[in-house]
Parts: structure tokens; sequence; C-alpha cells
């Protein structure tokens, strides 16, 4: 059967789950088939359509959007891994891109984590800007001397329609930066 959750949490051999009535159950391991977080509330970037806009002050290139952004790997083609975990979804991105999603006000929250993977050199500082209808809503800036080098974001996108991530570097050079959106979802 499939059971309805709206909190969940790993236990002794299992999952101890509530469900949208309040009740608290406890589910073995082997009692579960799938867990399916979408059906509608949730829905990752890395399969949104999004209007790529992406170019470097440092190169020619062709086709910058298939070189800027990388669905659930990171720029080396290997898995999104940040502070030693490894992320199944999620964007790797290079400076300057602009990601804008038409959310037509479906969504009320996008969480991700934002930082520079584990596996992929990088050098200075890459800044993340998030903003809706045209406003900014956060900034979040990762440096590669950070001592933890990534950062959870959770932001209200409540009624936003176009929802625009702007991926830059902090200083001249775009080169040798790029930033993790690991998980990256937006939820309803």
């Amino acid at each position: 059967g499939v059971l309805l959750v709206s909190e969940l949490k790993p236990s002794e051999g299992g999952l101890d789950v509530v469900t949208p009535a309040g009740a608290r159950l406890s589910i073995k391991k082997d009692a579960l088939a799938e867990l399916d977080y979408a059906k509608g509330k949730l829905d990752p970037l890395s399969e949104l359509e999004a209007v790529i806009v992406a170019r470097s002050n440092l190169s020619e290139e062709e086709e910058p959007d298939q070189t800027h952004v990388f669905k659930n790997t990171n720029l080396d083609k290997g898995p999104i891994t940040l502070g030693g975990v490894v992320y199944a979804s999620g964007l790797a991105v290079k400076p300057y891109t602009e990601l804008t999603y038409d959310l037509k006000g479906e969504y009320r929250e996008l969480s991700m984590l934002v930082g520079i993977d584990d596996k992929v050199s990088a050098s200075g500082a890459t800044i993340l800007v998030v903003e809706g209808d045209g406003k900014e809503i956060t900034t979040v800036k990762i440096d590669s001397k950070d001592k933890v080098r990534f950062k959870p974001l959770n932001v209200n996108i409540k009624d936003v329609q176009k929802l625009k991530l702007i991926i830059k570097a902090d200083g001249l050079f775009d080169v040798s930066r790029h930033l993790d959106l690991a998980d990256a979802k937006v939820s309803k």
C-alpha cells in the first residue's frame, strides 16, 4: 500500500514516520518498497526547464550553456559531493550563469545546499544571487578558503512567477570557480 507521511526520520532498522493526521509509525526497512518525494509536491531544479544565459569573461565558447550547467553531476562529470556527502540530484554551475525558471507562482519554498564541490579544485569566491520576479531574495557567497565550503539555503518563494538564480564570480575572473546546488528543489 501507499502511506502518505508529513515527516520521516531514520531509526534503528527502518524509518519513524508521522502521517498528515499526526499518527506516529515505525516502518521496518524490509517493508519499504520505495520513497516517493515527488507526486507534484516537490520538483528538483535539475528536472525543470530553465532559460539559461551563460557567458564567461575569459573564453569565447560557442555554446556556453552546455559548458556552464551540469545536471546531477559535478563539473568533472562525477557525483556532486559536499562535505563528504554525495548528492544524486542537483546542478553544478560555472560563472557567469543566469538560470530562470517559470514557476507560475505554484511553489512555496526553494531549498538546496550551496557549495564548492569536494572533488573539483577552485580558487576564490563564487556568489549565488536568488531573485524572485526581479527582486533580490537572498545572496550566498562561498569562498574556496572557507573551512566549511557549503551552506544550506531555504527561502520563501510563495507567489514567485519567475525565479532567477545568478551564479557569478566575486572578482574579475570567472575561471576555476563554480558552485554546486546540491539537492536543489522547489516545493509546494
